[in-house]
């Protein structure tokens, strides 16, 4: 059976349901997903009308001084004031259904199989409009409070604080075309996810309809090296039993991080997927790498020779050279060390706010054998909240030597 006319669905479920983990199984296998909340987020920090707005609706309290969203106060306004959360509402989502409109009209000239609109929210009204079908992903709230629990290392009262602000689990069944069950493994979950989107495509995974892994980059993206380069880069790879699940992000400027970072192996695999793609990624390394006889080839490389005693200055430095540079990306490994730590080091966060870019969320799964990016992730300056949503989409990410990392 040949693939179908795109459809357009939404993807949602309560907290914890699993529906971001769905999200990404699509877009591993061709789908184009529009992650609603994390657009959200952006509108916010960066739509200038939409900020004066909510200031106006809501003071000057709902941003602080360096600009960044101040979600605390927002959450006290909102959580709680049905009227309230409706106003915000009525300014945000409009902006976020706009840029969704555009989103699916480029993916539908790209030749996305499916595409996919993601977000908390169950889709109502103008939400309603242009979706095809509505996917609910399902489980009971016993292990939905299981997960959130474990993966955002919170008490089980508090999670159920967060459920009640959401739509019951019988109002979202109620209003989907589809559910999607994820009350078992991993595993289960991909075989369920992997027969809907052969249902919708008319094609199973990893079928023809991808048939390069290394599709052309962006014209937006800084390049680098040539023919011999992508070969050996993808040789590599190769022998290392590894594929890439793209695409690479659409943008000139952003911080890209990789995790979990337990073995030198993961900056051999790293470097050799960017040669590969061809795309160049400068990373900040200890100035004692960049000494004879290899300093040269570690800066053609991108390699940034940095004293880790400077941190301050450092992030300062980063952030002048992001805002001078028509291109660039910078990559760092959050966890700083190829050893466990509890606490993921700043400085990339610091920089993304800084120079008021993305965060690009890379990953090196040594148990899926896969180089892969998450959706983009734009800061919204609550530097807390923000890291813990981070490092919950590492969750079941593993390293070459799982005891190194903690999710």
């Amino acid at each position: 059976m040949g693939p179908l006319m795109s459809k357009t669905i939404a993807v949602t479920g309560g907290i914890g349901s699993g529906k971001s983990t769905v999200c990404r199984l699509f877009e591993e296998w061709g789908a184009a997903v529009f992650y609603a909340d994390d657009e959200a987020k952006r509108l916010m920090t960066r739509d200038r009308q939409l900020k004066a707005d909510l200031k106006k609706e809501f003071g000057e309290e709902a941003y602080r001084e360096d600009g960044s969203l101040n979600r605390p106060f927002l959450a006290k306004e909102v959580f709680g004031d049905a009227t309230r959360l409706e106003v915000m509402n009525g300014l945000v989502h409009p902006r976020v259904y706009e840029a969704f409109d555009r989103f699916a009209s480029e993916a539908r000239l790209s030749g996305a199989p499916l595409i996919v609109r993601e977000s908390a929210l169950l889709p109502e009204g103008r939400a309603r409009e242009g979706l095809d079908e509505v996917v609910v992903v399902s489980a009971p709230e016993t292990v939905r409070v299981e997960r959130v629990r474990q993966r955002d290392s919170v008490v089980a009262s508090d999670v159920r604080r967060r459920m009640d602000h959401q739509k019951s689990e019988d109002e979202f069944v109620a209003g989907a075309d589809r559910i999607l069950q994820n009350k078992g493994s991993l595993d289960d979950l991909e075989d369920a996810a992997a027969r809907l989107f052969a249902e919708l495509t008319g094609s199973p995974p990893h079928s023809d309809m991808v048939t390069d892994p290394y599709p052309p980059l962006s014209p937006s993206l800084p390049t680098w090296g040539n023919a011999v380069t992508r070969f050996v880069g993808r040789l590599i790879l190769g022998l290392g039993g590894f594929r890439w699940v793209g695409p690479m992000p659409d943008l000139k400027k952003f911080v890209l991080i990789g995790a979990p970072h337990t073995s030198n192996w993961d900056f051999v695999y790293g470097m050799a997927l960017l040669m590969a793609l061809g795309v160049r990624v400068n990373w900040i390394g200890k100035h004692t790498i960049f000494r004879p006889p290899f300093g040269g080839f570690m800066r053609w490389l991108g390699g940034v020779p940095v004293d880790r005693s400077r941190t301050d200055g450092l992030v300062a430095q980063v952030c002048e050279a992001m805002e001078k540079a028509d291109k660039m990306i910078i990559g760092l490994a959050p966890e700083g060390t190829r050893k466990p730590v509890d606490r993921w080091k700043s400085g990339f966060y610091r920089i993304a706010v800084g120079a008021g870019v993305p965060i690009m969320v890379g990953m090196i799964d040594f148990g899926r054998k896969e180089l892969r990016v998450d959706s983009v992730f734009e800061p919204t300056g609550d530097a807390e909240a923000d890291m813990a949503a981070i490092r919950a989409r590492y969750k079941g990410v593993k390293g070459k030597h799982p005891r190194n990392f903690v999710d």
